[in-house]
């Protein structure tokens, strides 16, 4: 019983007492509390795209999209190790206007942004992924944040502008994790940040250490600078879907929990509660907690079903009822069922599909981490 207890105490303390704590906080603050004004003066970005291997059709719409963005003033687009010969060419021929520049030898994102941050001239640097697409005037947004001397960074709101049965599960996560930073936005201390799209003042920047999210450590570096980190639903990033199956959402949760948690590790100082407040305690439950909800589901169940048991044996129908449901949710969302049945009820049964995909990846890439393992380098799927 206390095993079971345990368990979903850590369920209801990521999933209900944090947000409900953290919505409390937020409603106390006043927008514009403490917002000291720089200085009229040019704000000078520098936007940073990595890219592996993109393809043709992905890399012209990120040239139109950036070459409309007003008011940029330099974009270091980098290739992930030496470009092919065909992508030269395409370069070459149709936007002599914009450098490709390319690492000697492949060396993971992390390392890239380094060596692109360096060429960076600006005051700000952005950060916008090779899928993310920025509204002409989303420099205005970030303006009206950098006003503020003690902002040191902003994140966007990503926007999945392809529709797809698969979406439903996607878009939700989405939209609640966007309510959290919505609250933590009036503290000026978001715990999450958005690789898709983001903005760091230049001066607080740090080396991105290989194996971690570089979004995560980004954000964690302005925060144990003292600097506020904000999040602005206007600050857009149009993306495709992040997920294309429910095994890619595994191996994709599975990379982004190993790096993230260490990079968590990595940036461990900003956990002690005496120097930096509530942010420790919200940080835990959201970054380190959160990834535990598999783990205590997987406990609380066990529990359940052994406290079932030893009460009458025919509660194995139960659990006989569990593991079918599990199966049959895995049948019905494979694709050839995507036309046979009624597109609110596929959507249903793939959102539901979706949250136990991701679970599952979160599961293994915790104890990817345990086990000391890194992901430097991989190949984005992006169709």
């Amino acid at each position: 019983m206390l095993l079971f207890v345990s368990a979903v105490f850590v369920l209801l303390l990521v999933v209900v007492v944090n947000p409900l704590l953290l919505w409390l906080q937020a409603s106390f603050i006043k927008k514009d509390k403490g917002v000291v004004r720089e200085e009229v003066k040019p704000l000078n970005v520098s936007m940073v795209t990595v890219l592996r291997t993109p393809d043709v059709e992905l890399l012209e719409a990120k040239i139109t999209n950036v070459m409309r963005i007003a008011g940029l003033n330099q974009w270091v687009l980098y290739h992930d190790g030496p470009a092919s010969p065909e992508l030269k060419d395409y370069m070459f021929q149709q936007h002599p206007e914009v450098r490709l520049r390319e690492s000697t030898l492949r060396k993971g994102k992390n390392a890239v942004l380094n060596e692109a941050i360096e060429c960076c001239s600006g005051d700000v640097v952005l950060f916008s992924d090779a899928d993310s697409l920025q509204q002409a005037d989303c420099l205005d947004v970030l303006k009206g944040h950098f006003d503020d001397a003690s902002v040191g960074g902003v994140c966007g709101q990503r926007v999945i502008a392809e529709r797809h049965q698969q979406d439903a599960g996607q878009s939700l996560y989405i939209d609640l994790d966007s309510q959290i930073k919505a609250w933590e936005s009036r503290l000026g201390q978001l715990t999450s940040n958005d690789g898709k799209l983001y903005a760091v003042r230049r001066p607080l920047l740090q080396v991105i250490p290989d194996g971690v999210t570089d979004d995560l450590y980004s954000g964690l570096t302005v925060l144990k600078q003292k600097q506020k980190f904000v999040f602005d639903r206007a600050f857009t990033a149009e993306i495709r879907l992040p997920s294309r199956s429910l095994a890619h959402e595994v191996q994709r949760r599975r990379r982004i929990v190993c790096r993230s948690l260490r990079g968590l590790w990595l940036q461990r100082r900003i956990f002690r509660c005496h120097e930096y407040g509530l942010l420790s305690i919200r940080l835990f439950i959201n970054k380190v907690l959160r990834r535990l909800i598999p783990h205590s589901l997987l406990v609380a169940l066990v529990a359940m079903n052994a406290l079932l048991f030893s009460y009458s044996p025919d509660y194995l129908l139960l659990l006989a009822a569990q593991v079918s449901y599990l199966y049959l949710l895995y049948y019905f969302t494979k694709a050839v069922w995507a036309e046979r049945l009624p597109k609110k009820v596929y959507r249903l049964l793939h959102a539901n599909a979706y949250v136990l995909a991701g679970l599952y990846g979160t599961l293994l890439g915790s104890f990817d981490f345990l086990k000391g393992e890194q992901y430097v380098t991989w190949t984005p799927k992006k169709s």
